[in-house]
């Protein structure tokens, strides 16, 4: 009920604070432009309405900003409403968002001065207090994206998307927070010259604010929301789907002023235009309210980008027969023949005597593209495009291991095979998850088939077995055995999969702890050395001495500490666990092995007595790494239903 209450606050607080700057912006830029001195009456009603607008405004989002807050730090701190007193000092005064806060409300009530004077001094001709209000207005709702999705952001991201944000926010408020005044103006200037004028000067700022907001709505879409499954799947991206529907119904109605309403101002019977142009302003108003609710709601939401997504439809798209030359001859002569079901529908719309065909070409067009449907079409779950959270660790792999040994080796052989119930071809036997069809399914089908079990195949459901963690690490130690099935009978050429690395933990002299991961653009050079090695790897230093753009680490086996500074180390027993699957599938046989990690990440060679390699050959070892880079790219999804 918090996040409820603190989302309404925020959206009342965003929209007075619109209504603010918009109708001091309004003043500014349309009416007083529009109304000049010798129409003294007319000028006289607009301003005094627009300062009650602009005071009531003022009023009200100080007071939204004293909800929002009290919301906030309710949700912060844990306390009832009705507790929240001691805390609030502390949040306000203790945490970046209160300072952010304070920073927000001194510009709101700057703003207030100016327009109090301004009114004091009655000639604002003479004194421009007004537009220096109004920038006040507009600063505090820049201030605003100090308070939103953005600023949690780190690096070169943070603040390329508060300004971003502050721009999206910055052009809402001009255009909605215009809405209002434009409809007041229209109301005691219907059917005159200053109506037109206004209208058409407003059409120049609205034109300025929408594209503004498409540009940076796109931005933070691609940034806060990243793909689809997260714009259907998630709360975040549904409340987008809303705003952005909103948007587009506001966006039609603008267009309706734009292009049909206003040029009639200027015609014989202005006064009927008038009113059908304060109908539709007052229709944006609706639908801009409606908007900034939803953008309150989407602002406490989790963005999708950071979010599982929940996927609503049984089905997904795949490109997959398109790698095969006849069906995606069907598929485009299909798309083809559905394009001139459109075109003639389309002929339809521009020609009134041929109406008819448009029901016709718009049914052929369905039926033409049922079956491309169906081909680029395959199953889906509520978890398909789950993203696994542990990072693909040498430890996630290890425990992951374990639990198949215990709960499926059972079934699907020590060495995942199938063995020994596989039977290739025969419905309901075991399947091999070594082979190719590994790969063509996303890590979110594998978690569901492990949770909810396969129908019509002897895969039960382990949803009592494993925890949700557990169930990614199983598909970790899925991936790594597959992908150890291939690099073991490697031979030389690409890999049509280069294996990733499984991640880790090292302590090196000069760097401290560092993670596998953190040295890509550099070849690793992972070395599992056993009791007595330590005088061996004098052949290493010696191969690596001139070598720049090499790290060593070395993972002693048996407890043995690395002998050499120059080297980075981990005893992580999970390490060798993990990499045991890529070579000798028993920890203790990676006594003196090494494994050779491109600048990628991925696995590229494993040499099993490299502490007894000459210099020289670790070199051309090393040589035939840089010559040969790996291309990182997933496989085609192949696999069809």
């Amino acid at each position: 009920m918090s996040d409820l209450w603190i989302a309404l606050a925020r959206a009342v607080h965003l929209g007075t604070s619109f209504s603010l700057f918009g109708c001091l912006l309004f003043r500014v830029w349309v009416a007083r432009p529009s109304l000049p001195r010798f129409r003294a009456a007319a000028s006289a009603r607009v301003e005094v309405r627009l300062d009650r607008l602009a005071i009531f405004s003022l009023g009200a989002a100080l007071a939204a900003a004293v909800a929002w807050l009290v919301a906030e730090g309710a949700g912060m701190s844990g306390a009832s409403f009705g507790q929240i007193g001691p805390a609030l000092g502390a949040i306000v005064l203790g945490t970046q968002f209160g300072t952010d806060f304070l920073v927000h409300l001194a510009l709101l009530a700057a703003a207030g001065a100016c327009l109090l004077l301004e009114r004091r001094r009655g000639d604002a001709a003479r004194y421009p207090v007004g537009a220096l209000a109004a920038g006040f207005a507009g600063a505090a709702i820049l201030a605003l994206a100090a308070i939103g999705h953005a600023a949690a952001m780190t690096g070169w991201e943070r603040p390329l998307m508060m300004l971003v944000q502050g721009v999206h926010l910055l052009a809402a408020g001009a255009w909605l927070g215009s809405l209002i005044p434009l409809f007041v103006l229209l109301g005691q200037c219907a059917g005159t010259p200053p109506a037109a004028m206004a209208a058409r000067r407003f059409s120049v700022l609205g034109i300025v604010c929408v594209s503004a907001l498409a540009v940076s709505a796109a931005a933070n879409g691609w940034v806060l929301v990243g793909d689809i499954p997260g714009l259907f799947g998630t709360a975040y991206g549904r409340w987008a789907l809303v705003k952005t529907a909103l948007f587009a119904a506001m966006l039609g109605l603008a267009a309706l002023n734009r292009f049909r309403f206003t040029p009639a101002l200027a015609g014989a019977d202005a006064a009927t235009a008038t009113r059908h142009l304060r109908r539709s302003v007052a229709g944006e108003v609706a639908l801009g309210i409606a908007l900034i609710v939803a953008a309150g709601l989407l602002a406490t939401s989790v963005p999708a980008a950071h979010a599982q997504p929940s996927w609503p439809f049984s089905f997904r798209f795949s490109a997959a027969a398109m790698a095969i030359p006849e069906l995606r001859s069907e598929i485009v002569t299909d798309l083809a023949y559905a394009a001139g079901g459109v075109a003639v529908a389309a002929l339809g719309l521009w020609r009134r005597g041929l109406r008819l065909v448009i029901p016709v070409g718009l049914a052929f067009a369905a039926w033409c593209l049922a079956a491309p449907f169906n081909l680029l079409s395959v199953e889906a779950f509520p978890t398909t495009f789950y993203q696994s959270p542990t990072g693909g660790t040498a430890a996630s792999v290890a425990a992951g291991g374990r639990l198949f040994a215990e709960h499926c080796a059972t079934c699907h052989g020590p060495h995942g095979r199938g063995e020994p119930f596989m039977k290739p071809g025969v419905p309901g036997s075991i399947a091999d998850l070594t082979a190719a069809h590994v790969y063509d399914h996303l890590d979110g089908e594998l978690f569901w088939w492990i949770g909810n079990g396969i129908a019509g195949t002897p895969m039960p459901s382990f949803a009592e077995t494993f925890v949700e963690s557990e169930r990614w690490k199983l598909i970790d130690f899925i991936h790594a055995n597959a992908d150890a099935a291939r690099f073991l009978l490697w031979v030389p050429g690409p890999f049509p999969r280069p294996p990733p690395a499984p991640d880790f933990s090292a302590e090196c002299t000069s760097a401290g702890e560092i993670q596998l991961s953190d040295l890509r653009g550099r070849i690793v050079l992972l070395i599992f050395s056993a009791s007595g090695a330590a005088t061996r790897l004098d052949h290493v230093v010696e191969a690596t001495r001139d070598q720049t753009d090499v790290t060593t680490i070395i993972v002693p086996l048996a407890g043995e500490i690395a002998p050499r500074d120059a080297f980075c180390s981990s005893a992580d027993p999970a390490i060798a666990s993990a990499y045991a699957y890529y070579r000798a599938r028993e920890p203790a046989k990676l006594a003196g092995t090494g494994f050779l990690i491109d600048v990628n990440g991925t696995l590229r060679d494993v040499v099993p007595y490299l502490v007894a390699l000459p210099p020289v050959g670790l070199r051309a070892e090393l040589d035939k790494i840089r010559r040969t880079p790996s291309v990182v790219a997933a496989q085609p999804h192949l696999h069809l239903h």
